[in-house]
């Protein structure tokens, strides 16, 4: 593969404002939750990420007047002094930490012709309203603010270079109320960079982890204005590139509303056509593939799928398994990306939040997975399936505010 992945000048918060700026993804806070995170802070990126929240309540999410509102305030941060264009090109050494996981990646621009060619791998469709909400959102800003996750097979020579770098002193260091730490080093030296792209430059493919949504909406934008293989700003991705074997994959749980008219009873009887069922003391997570929890106002049971694996990447997916086995012909639930009887329910404190949802009468069942594993993430992605809606659920997530993307550099900013 030739140079696809590119260092950029990046648009960084000032070090004194950068706690109040960085924020979580757009994608996993509604309305409310940002309106409650980002209320006392004036400065920070949910004001420009999810602009509605400084807008009447009855704002649709797509009214023009949400991404006037997103480019005013990001400009403002430029004009203020409080985003600050880089002087050069550089890669941005990105390091997330938690009191139970850390992941050490690269900032960087990723080539939409990689996406288009499948040098960039995919394994989940994007719902066209939210593809057009980030395209028109990237359009207003004329900058990407929300990274890509990518994930790259290991490679020794990067991790050693990564090592070495993140045993210095950051650049720029805050932590998100959830508690994770982000710290950002740039790459100024030449050396480092070369070494950067030629690693990048020998694979034959990465894969997206997180964040189909955004890319699609900066490949959708970049096709709307042009060529997208000629060397012009919004023809590259901003992305954060991971390796595989640092990554966490959580799993993305599922309630649903009702069990389509089945008691409890009955519905047990039915899972027990294909299921070894065990009733539990008390909720779990599962410990292995192929194993669910099944949370009912009744009790909680563990069951086991009595198959063997089909040895097909897609089918034999926990998620799978759960669609074609218990929510298409138990609850009826044929779509579950449209279907407004299940919701997905991922981060650490799923289990609880399902125990009691499930035990308040919020939710009729609730389904508890084992986690999507990296390499069943990439054996899809490889042979060019496509993942059921929410099969994984990426954690710590990286933030929006750390380094934005700008196409052009604002007349404002000082």
């Amino acid at each position: 593969m030739s140079a696809w992945v590119h260092p950029f000048t990046g648009l960084l918060p000032e070090p004194r404002a950068l706690r109040e700026m960085i924020a979580p993804p757009y994608d996993i806070v509604d309305v409310p939750q940002a309106r409650a995170l980002a209320s006392h802070l004036p400065n920070n990126f949910l004001h420009i990420t999810r602009a509605e929240i400084d807008l009447p309540d009855d704002t649709a999410a797509t009214d023009p007047l949400v991404y006037q509102q997103a480019a005013k305030k990001f400009h403002f941060l430029q004009q203020q002094g409080l985003l600050r264009r880089d002087p050069e090109p550089n890669y941005y050494i990105y390091e997330l930490s938690t009191s139970y996981h850390r992941q050490t990646g690269i900032l960087a621009l990723v080539s939409l012709a990689a996406y288009e060619q499948g040098w960039v791998r995919k394994h989940e469709l994007t719902r066209p309203d939210k593809e057009r909400d980030r395209t028109l959102h990237i359009a207003a800003l004329q900058a990407q603010v929300s990274p890509v996750l990518l994930t790259y097979k290991p490679d020794v020579i990067l991790a050693a270079l990564l090592a070495d770098i993140t045993s210095d002193k950051p650049l720029l260091e805050a932590r998100t109320p959830d508690g994770t730490l982000h710290r950002l080093w740039p790459m100024r030296d030449a050396t480092t960079r070369h070494i950067i792209a030629s690693r990048f430059a020998i694979m034959d493919k990465v894969y997206i982890a997180d964040g189909h949504h955004r890319c699609a909406a900066a490949f959708q934008y970049a096709s709307e204005k042009g060529n997208i293989h000629l060397p012009l700003p919004q023809n590259y991705c901003l992305a954060g590139l991971f390796p595989t074997n640092e990554l966490q994959i959580l799993a993305y749980h599922r309630v649903v509303t009702d069990l389509n008219g089945l008691s409890d009873d009955a519905f047990l009887r039915r899972l027990n056509e294909s299921f070894f069922i065990e009733k539990l003391d008390a909720a779990t997570l599962p410990q292995n593939a192929r194993q669910f929890v099944v949370c009912l106002p009744s009790g909680h049971y563990r069951i086991n799928y009595r198959q063997p694996e089909q040895h097909n990447p897609l089918a034999d997916l926990d998620v799978s398994v759960l669609n074609e086995q218990i929510l298409k012909p138990l609850v009826g639930i044929n779509d579950i990306r449209r279907d407004e009887r299940i919701h997905f329910i991922g981060g650490q404190d799923a289990l609880q939040t399902i125990v009691n949802g499930v035990k308040s009468n919020q939710w009729r069942a609730g389904f508890l997975l084992y986690p999507t594993s990296a390499q069943q993430l990439l054996s899809v992605a490889d042979k060019e399936q496509i993942m059921p809606p929410k099969s994984t659920w990426f954690e710590p997530k990286l933030a929006d505010g750390l380094v934005c993307y700008p196409f052009v550099a604002n007349k404002g900013s000082k």
